[in-house]
């Protein structure tokens, strides 16, 4: 079974390499599907992965617990406000003469 995690997650790899040059599909999901595929063909990897602070501080909780904390809820949610916003402003005023702020 490891050979077919290993082989489906080379597949993924390969797909995001010509997500980079062709954005045809959103590449977060195959990035996730990936790291999935092969944390489960490589146990060295899991390991690693398991005990990576990015994956302590967001992941572990949620995957013990099923919940997550209110207090995290509320950052993700505004940084996701903050990034659409930015993203908002700064596409806005690439595609046009005019800005979203301008009147």
């Amino acid at each position: 079974m490891r050979i077919v995690y290993l082989i489906i997650d080379f597949c993924h790899w390969l797909w995001l390499l010509l997500e980079l040059f062709l954005p045809l599909l959103p590449t977060t999901l195959f990035f996730l599907l990936s790291i999935a595929c092969f944390s489960r063909s490589s146990k060295r990897f899991e390991d690693w992965l398991y005990h990576t602070k990015l994956y302590q501080t967001y992941v572990a909780d949620f995957r013990e617990t099923k919940s997550i904390a209110r207090e995290r809820k509320k950052k993700i949610i505004v940084s996701i406000y903050i990034l659409m916003g930015i993203s908002i402003y700064f596409c806005a005023s690439f595609t046009s003469q005019k800005s979203v702020w301008d009147v």
